[in-house]
């Protein structure tokens, strides 16, 4: 499909084939929908999700189906922002849906220390401290929930680049093994809180 440029009288191609336009995207909710129904999802109203474990857990759910595809394209520096800003947003959903602090910012240290206080006074247990190292990398490299998300940031300094503190390499093999054992700790840790049973993979 092509448009005709009136600036320089020539012809250039269309950046979108408006033939390809079909259906919105949000929709009113049709006629006859059931739970048949999964080549979508409703969202807003009684389709609210309130669970924040819940949405931890499809961040979480998301990450891990974007390491497959990341390991075997050859070129997994493509997915790794998007897989680390899902994993430290899980991380994040998950303290604050366990610890329930009363300041609301994306600062994970207060949250992780606040995790161990809970653990040690509930349990008489400790974050070990091998995962206790992952998690404080995850607030060191990306402190504010910025540096897997942007490039650039905005502060009263002016703009600057989201640079990841640091270089280092994450096999994402390693990395999914990891996040998945940090991840079912917590989900146990908040079903134990709750006087739920714990669940095991």
């Amino acid at each position: 499909m092509a448009t005709n440029d009136e600036e320089d009288g020539g012809l250039e191609e269309a950046l979108i084939d408006e033939e390809e336009i079909t259906y919105p995207i949000f929709q009113e909710i049709p006629d006859g929908i059931s739970e048949d129904w999964t080549h979508g999802v409703l969202i807003g109203g009684m389709a609210t999700e309130t669970s924040d474990i819940a949405v931890a857990e499809g961040y979480w759910w998301a990450a891990e189906k974007l390491i497959e595809p990341a390991l075997r394209s050859r070129e997994p520096w493509l997915y790794a922002y998007p897989i680390l800003f899902l994993v430290r947003h899980s991380l994040e959903l998950y303290l604050k849906a366990i610890v329930q602090p009363k300041k609301l910012d994306h600062d994970l240290r207060p949250l992780i220390d606040k995790l161990d206080r809970i653990l040690e006074r509930r349990f008489h247990q400790k974050i070990p401290p091998e995962l206790r190292t992952d998690l404080e990398m995850l607030a060191t490299i990306d402190p504010n929930g910025m540096s897997s998300r942007y490039t650039t940031v905005k502060s009263k300094n002016g703009v600057s680049w989201a640079f990841v503190p640091g270089e280092f390499f994450v096999p994402l093999e390693n990395l999914r093994r990891r996040m998945a054992m940090i991840f079912e700790g917590l989900q146990n840790v908040d079903r134990r809180l709750r006087g739920l049973p714990v669940s095991r993979r």
